[in-house]
């Protein structure tokens, strides 16, 4: 079960790859991608949806696209590494949000307005279409959508008119800042 792997490879491996995590949790980390990926370079993305704590997450697309190598359907070490990284005790909450930023800028215009929220809305309330009268319209989480990005700026004490309704990374990284234990709960044992 998984593959085998020494310390010398593992130092070859890591080659290039700057990480401010401890060495056993880059280990644990490392050991987790031979196994993934069974010895090789890379990790298929389907296998990265099929983790069980990936695979039940309504926004397991738009995590997964965070880690995957440009035009391709694969992860890298350097990659696995560094997004995981994001998770650590030890990160910031600058790296964290621009993470989770990320995530929610759905059409990767550095901002995230209603058009965004409402694509994420969808994901997570698993609605495609309202054909069958079951579940949310689209007015109505569009209107979630609003009152959504309303109170993200209730938080920060600004009025959301003002920025057209249109949340930057500063912003949401101010946001996060705001929130009680935010970094906490983007926090996952290594």
């Amino acid at each position: 079960m998984g593959a085998a792997w020494s310390n010398e490879t593992f130092d070859e491996d890591f080659r290039g790859i700057t990480s401010s995590l401890m060495l056993r949790e880059k280990k644990r980390l490392y050991r987790r991608f031979m196994r993934l990926s069974k010895g090789q370079k890379y990790i298929e993305r389907q296998t990265l949806l099929d983790i069980p704590e990936i695979s039940t997450n309504p926004l397991k697309d738009r995590v997964t696209m965070q880690f995957i190598d440009m035009n391709r359907d694969r992860i890298s070490l350097k990659s696995f590494i560094e997004n995981i990284e994001v998770f650590s005790g030890t990160t910031s909450l600058e790296k964290k949000a621009t993470f989770i930023f990320n995530v929610y800028d759905v059409d990767r215009n550095a901002i995230i307005d209603e058009a965004d929220m409402t694509h994420i809305l969808t994901s997570v309330l698993g609605v495609a279409d309202n054909s069958d009268g079951k579940g949310p319209s689209l007015a109505s989480l569009k209107s979630i959508a609003r009152n959504t990005i309303d109170g993200m700026f209730a938080i920060i004490e600004k009025d959301p008119e003002e920025f057209e309704r249109r949340i930057d990374l500063r912003t949401f990284t101010l946001l996060l800042d705001r929130m009680e234990g935010a970094s906490l709960k983007l926090t996952l044992s290594m």
